[in-house]
């Protein structure tokens, strides 16, 4: 009996960790595979925040912010920045 109620504990934190995944954008299937080898470890680590997006959306409002400031200067209004 505890065996089975292991094993169901096992797949749930398996599709969990898939659909976690895929709401963030990452492989679903792939992540449920990785729940399904570890467990609730594979479904803690694919809760965690992606670094990655965060810095390219950083970069990317960085970017946007200098070329209005490009833009402004061209067109001789530097003093609006």
């Amino acid at each position: 009996m505890e065996v089975l109620l292991l094993l169901v504990f096992w797949f749930l934190c398996a599709l969990f960790s898939g659909l976690v995944a895929e709401s963030r954008g990452r492989s679903g299937p792939g992540w449920f595979v990785v729940g399904a080898l570890c467990g609730p470890f594979g479904l803690l680590v694919g809760a965690m925040p992606d670094k990655r997006a965060e810095r390219a959306e950083k970069r990317r409002k960085e970017s946007e912010k200098w070329a209005r400031e490009r833009q402004l200067r061209r067109e001789g209004r530097g003093d609006e920045i």
